[in-house]
C-alpha cells in the first residue's frame, strides 16, 4: 500500500496495481503539518498488517522506525535527497537540529538505504558508515502511436528544445540555473512543465533574463560588426584575444571566428570553461581566435583566482 496526503487541489489517482491511501490533513505547512503526518501515518501503520516498510525520505522515517521494531519488520530507507540540507531547512537553525537529530539516532541503526547518486551515498557512509546503494530515477520508455507533430502543437520546427518537467521543481534544485544560462545560448526553447514551490520566481527571473538578454544581444551584436570590419580592412594576420561573453553558439563566436581558428579546438582539452563566477553556470566565454597561418599549441586555461573569468594562454606557431 502507498501511503501519503491528499490536497484540495490533488488531482485524483489513476488505477493502480497496488492500494493507496490519502491522507486529509487539517494542516499544511511547517511544523504542525509535520507533527500530524507522523502521529497519524505512526496509528495507521500501527493497525494495519504489513511485511515491509518503505519510508520515503526522512520526513517518514521516525514513525516508519518506530512501526519496525514494534512489530519486528524489516525497513528500506529511501534517501532520495540531503533533507538536512535543503533550502527549506539548512538555514533554519532549530528545524535543521531536529531532523538532523533524528536521522543521527536512526540512520546508523538502518541496513537496508537506497538513495539517487553516489555522491550521496558517499556522503552517507562517511557520517554513518551504512553502506548505501544507489537507485537512478529513471523513467520507463513509451512508445506513442499518435504522435503530435512540433506544427501540430504550436512549436517551432527550427530550434532544438529542452524540457524541464515535474511536479516537484523547488527552491535550488537547478532551475534557477537553467533560466540564467538561457541568455547564453541561441535558437534554443525552454519548456517548463510542472509545478513546484520555485515556478512564481522563475517567471519573475525569466523576465529579468529577458531584459538582460534583449539589451546584452543588441550592444554585442553592434560590437561584433565593428571589429569585424577592422578584420576585413586588416592586411595583417589577425589573432583575437578576449572575454566575448558568449558561448561558441552565439552570433558573437560565429561572425569573428569565421575564417579563423579556435586555440582551444586547435590544443585545448576537456570543456574549457572559463567562467568562474557563482551567479551563472559555467561556460567558455574567453578565446584565442587567430589566423590559420598560425598553429596553436598549449592551450591552457589557468584556474587562479583574479577575477570571476579563468585566464587562458596559448603559444601560437607560424606555419
Amino acid at each position: 500500500m502507498l501511503v501519503g496526503r491528499e490536497l484540495k487541489n490533488s488531482l485524483p489517482l489513476n488505477s493502480r496495481s497496488y492500494k493507496t491511501r490519502r491522507m486529509k490533513l487539517i494542516f499544511t505547512k511547517g511544523p504542525f503539518f509535520y507533527a500530524e503526518y507522523n502521529i497519524r501515518l505512526f496509528f495507521l501503520l500501527l493497525f494495519r498488517k504489513v511485511d515491509l516498510l518503505v519510508s520515503n525520505d526522512l520526513d517518514t522515517l521516525l514513525p516508519n522506525y518506530l512501526i519496525s521494531k514494534f512489530k519486528g519488520i524489516p525497513i528500506v530507507y529511501d534517501s532520495h535527497e540531503l533533507f538536512t540540507e535543503t533550502p527549506e531547512v539548512i538555514h533554519r537553525k532549530f528545524v535543521k537540529s531536529f531532523w538532523e537529530g533524528i536521522e543521527k539516532r536512526i540512520f546508523p541503526r538502518l541496513k537496508d538505504v537506497f538513495t539517487v547518486s553516489d555522491s550521496i551515498a558517499g556522503i552517507f557512509k562517511e557520517k554513518y558508515g551504512v553502506d548505501v546503494k544507489v537507485v537512478r530515477n529513471i523513467p520507463p520508455t513509451l512508445n506513442f502511436n499518435n504522435k503530435k507533430s512540433r506544427k501540430e502543437m504550436n512549436l517551432p520546427e527550427d530550434k532544438k528544445i529542452i524540457v524541464l518537467q515535474g511536479s516537484g521543481i523547488n527552491i535550488q534544485r537547478g532551475a534557477e540555473e537553467l533560466i540564467e544560462s538561457m541568455q547564453y545560448v541561441e535558437n534554443i526553447l525552454l519548456l517548463i512543465i510542472g509545478g513546484g514551490d520555485v515556478i512564481n520566481q522563475l517567471k519573475d527571473n525569466f523576465l529579468k533574463v529577458i531584459s538582460k538578454i534583449n539589451s546584452a544581444f543588441i550592444k554585442r551584436g553592434y560590437q561584433t560588426d565593428i571589429i569585424t570590419e577592422h578584420i576585413n580592412d586588416s592586411p595583417y594576420p589577425v589573432i583575437i584575444c578576449g572575454d566575448l561573453n558568449d558561448t561558441p553558439t552565439s552570433y558573437a563566436y560565429r561572425i569573428l571566428s569565421k575564417g579563423l581558428k579556435d586555440a582551444f579546438t586547435g590544443s585545448g582539452k576537456g570543456f574549457g570553461i572559463t567562467y568562474a563566477g557563482e551567479n551563472f553556470p559555467a561556460f567558455r566565454i574567453d578565446y584565442i581566435l587567430h589566423d590559420d597561418m598560425f598553429n596553436a599549441v598549449n592551450f591552457t586555461r589557468n584556474k587562479i583566482s583574479l577575477s570571476d573569468h579563468y585566464p587562458i594562454s596559448s603559444i601560437l606557431i607560424k606555419e
